[in-house]
């Protein structure tokens, strides 16, 4: 196991496009399952509207109330204002040739680990009320929710 200052010097090590493109992706799935679970439904999330606009999930995450559940300081906005235009343009897994202006490497990871770490309870909130809610969508008796514990349970002895 690395040791923090290990772990430290690696992210200030050199630019490495495959990172930010996959610590980009954590910024988007953590505001997407945020505004998932705030009502937003798939078709919208992937409209053109949002997409893989991280300003646009910031946003409209923002209005429903993300700040309740976690807080992003100025440093963090921008951070996701830098990335967007690249990230959302695809440039990262499309290589585009010229200068773009990122946030550091160490920033982004920062903003990302606050999304992941302040989502965890709004993740685990009204499970059982999620669960009735699909049942019932599948036409499955609403007093027999999935157990999604007991599901975890058995893939884990599997």
């Amino acid at each position: 196991m690395p040791q923090p200052a290990s772990v430290i010097d690696e992210l200030r090590g050199p630019y490495s496009t495959p990172a930010y493109y996959l610590v980009s992706h954590s910024i988007e799935l953590s505001l997407k399952a945020f505004l998932r679970g705030t009502g937003i439904s798939v078709s919208e999330l992937s409209s053109r509207k949002f997409g893989h606009n991280l300003d646009a999930l910031l946003k409209t995450a923002r209005e429903n109330n993300l700040n309740d559940h976690l807080e992003l300081g100025s440093t963090d906005v921008e951070a996701i204002f830098l990335i967007n235009q690249t990230y959302k343009g695809k440039e990262f897994e499309y290589l585009v040739p010229g200068a773009s202006s990122h946030p550091s490497y160490m920033q982004l990871c920062i903003t990302a680990h606050k999304l992941i770490a302040g989502l965890k309870d709004f993740s685990n909130m009204d499970r059982k009320k999620h669960h009735k809610a699909i049942n019932a969508a599948y036409g499955i008796c609403k007093d027999n929710p999935i157990d999604a514990d007991a599901i975890r349970k058995d893939s884990n002895e599997s």
